[in-house]
């Protein structure tokens, strides 16, 4: 679980009350409260989660 002014590094966090995702781009990113509800608690969006059918190739 992580909270609005964490570092917790770069990933996909998911509000834990609206469900918004918000995505950090790198480690010295901050949370932020949730721009939909104003929640301020979050769960990582795990790997294995994420879909691996989304690569590109030249």
């Amino acid at each position: 679980m992580y909270k609005k002014g964490d570092k917790p590094g770069r990933g996909i966090y998911i509000c834990k009350k609206c469900g918004l995702k918000l995505e950090l781009e790198n480690n010295f990113d901050v949370l932020t409260a949730c721009s939909k509800c104003k929640f301020e608690v979050y769960n990582k969006l795990s790997i294995s989660s994420v879909s691996h059918g989304m690569a590109f190739h030249k």
